[in-house]
């Protein structure tokens, strides 16, 4: 791994996806700014600035961050369907002032 690539993805890549999966789907600004920071670092490490960002990401065996965030996204979901994890009421799609409401 080249120096270049080390230091994107053990500090700057962990930074632009932390909590990615709360905000991932609502925020198309946000998710644009790291998919163009992504592409530019794949430009760099490669040295290569006619390739498409497909076929850069290919050659650097990287996911784009979109493939990333919805990994994550199912993954916390599947955790609270299984019981793993429970989700907050901020989150839940009914909170319980309403459920009680219901009956």
């Amino acid at each position: 791994m080249k120096t270049f690539e080390k230091i994107y993805k053990t500090t700057v890549e962990p930074m632009l996806t932390y909590a990615i999966e709360a905000w991932y789907p609502s925020r198309i600004v946000f998710q644009n700014t790291i998919e163009r920071v992504q592409k530019f670092t794949a430009k760099i490490c490669t040295n290569d600035f006619t390739s498409s960002y497909l076929a850069l990401l290919e050659n650097l065996q990287w996911k784009p961050i979109n493939q990333d965030a919805r990994e994550k996204c199912a993954l916390v979901m599947h955790k609270a369907i299984m019981g793993h994890r429970k989700l907050t009421d901020a989150v839940q799609p009914y909170p319980k002032a309403y459920k009680k409401n219901w009956s």
